[in-house]
C-alpha cells in the first residue's frame, strides 16, 4: 500500500468512526442507547451478532419493527457520514464520489 493510500484509509476510518460516534450520541441523548447497542449487533464485524428477531425479543418489539429501526439507523448514519464528508469537497456531486471512495477503501 502506498503512503497516500494508507493515509486515505486512515482518513476514511476516522470519518466513519466520527459518524458512528455522533450517531450513538444521538441515540443516547434520545434515551435509546440500548436500541443503538442492539442494532449495532446487526452490523458486519460486530462482536456479538444478533438477528432481528432476537433483538425484537429483547426490546419487546416485532421483527418488522426492528427492521424498520435498523433501516432508520442506517439512513441516519449515511446522513452523518455525508455531513462529515461535505466540508472536505467543493461541490455536492463530489460528496457521493468521496463516499464511494470511502466504501472502496474500507472494502465495502
Amino acid at each position: 500500500m502506498t503512503p497516500d493510500k494508507a493515509y486515505d484509509v486512515v482518513w476514511a476510518q476516522t470519518l466513519v468512526k466520527e459518524a458512528r460516534t455522533l450517531l450513538r450520541a444521538e441515540y443516547e441523548a434520545a434515551g435509546k442507547g440500548e436500541l443503538y447497542v442492539l442494532l449495532d449487533c446487526l452490523e458486519p464485524g460486530a462482536a456479538e451478532h444478533l438477528t432481528h428477531a432476537q433483538i425484537g425479543e429483547r426490546l419487546n418489539k416485532t421483527e418488522c419493527a426492528v427492521k424498520n429501526e435498523a433501516a432508520r439507523m442506517r439512513q441516519r448514519f449515511r446522513e452523518l457520514l455525508r455531513a462529515q464528508v461535505a466540508p472536505t469537497v467543493s461541490t455536492l456531486p463530489e460528496i457521493d464520489e468521496e463516499i464511494r471512495y470511502i466504501i472502496e477503501l474500507l472494502g465495502g
